[in-house]
């Protein structure tokens, strides 16, 4: 049983993404007698059926960067690479949302999975201004070949896209950007695969990725994950969880 497991249904603030999300939390004035127990034990196997939903598919994955965001805005090599592989994550995000050039504020907050470096939850405003903060930062690094005393001496900008970067050095370790089949884009594991799918189970703050053995005919938990419009209850109960769950195992 997964590490999580024990305090499945509990109010914490802190999920497996270090984020204060509702994915599967029912609100305060909902009749909890009607949820059904979100786990029970297989009998004679080490096997666990989650109760919750199947909420979307992936469809699209990119391998993303982190080890390049270290000292990023000292390195024109790792600048043009970070850049490089946020463009691969941003042309997916536009054609999955349908913003043509206009760059998606869903885009933004998924890459940093919507939390500040010091993992707090990032303002959505303040990570957009960081965001450009950082893309301009980078091109400059790049310009000017990583010339320290070259690169913008504007130092509320320098700290602006530090900020950002950190955040990004934090989500994207041992993470890839994803697309779905429903039109989302979310960060979750690098072990994850085209066709894996995207559940929220009762009391669960966050979305999982499950991945399905068709050898031993079970699905296999891969990890949490950050999923645009997934990470409160909304989508969750209006699809009436409590008559239309299913049990994954």
């Amino acid at each position: 049983m997964t590490s999580w497991c024990p305090d499945f249904r509990q109010q914490s603030k802190v999920s497996s993404l270090y984020t204060t999300d509702y994915a599967g939390v029912a609100d305060a004035d909902f009749d909890n007698a009607k949820i059904p127990i979100p786990t029970t034990s297989i009998p004679d196997s080490n096997n666990v059926e989650f109760r919750g939903l199947e909420m979307d598919k992936i469809e699209n994955i990119v391998e993303l960067c982190p080890n390049a965001l270290h000292r990023v805005t000292y390195s024109p090599q790792k600048a043009e690479f970070v850049l490089r592989c946020e463009a691969r994550c941003l042309e997916l995000s536009k054609v999955v949302l349908g913003t043509n050039d206009r760059i998606p504020h869903q885009h933004i907050e998924t890459l940093v999975t919507g939390m500040h470096p010091n993992r707090s939850v990032y303002d959505i405003a303040q990570a957009v201004q960081d965001y450009h903060s950082m893309r301009a930062i980078l091109q400059e690094v790049i310009a000017q070949n990583g010339a320290s005393h070259s690169v913008s001496q504007d130092q509320k900008r320098l700290v602006s896209a530090q900020k950002y970067a950190g955040a990004m050095s934090v989500s994207w370790v041992g993470s890839s950007f994803f697309s779905t089949e429903g039109g989302r884009i979310g960060i979750g594991p690098e072990s994850m695969k085209t066709g894996d799918s995207i559940c929220i189970f009762f009391g669960a703050h966050v979305p999982h990725i499950l991945q399905f053995d068709s050898v031993r005919k079970i699905h296999l938990l891969v990890r949490s994950a950050f999923v645009s419009d997934l990470m409160d209850a909304t989508e969750f109960y209006a699809k009436d969880p409590c008559n239309t769950y299913k049990a994954l195992w």
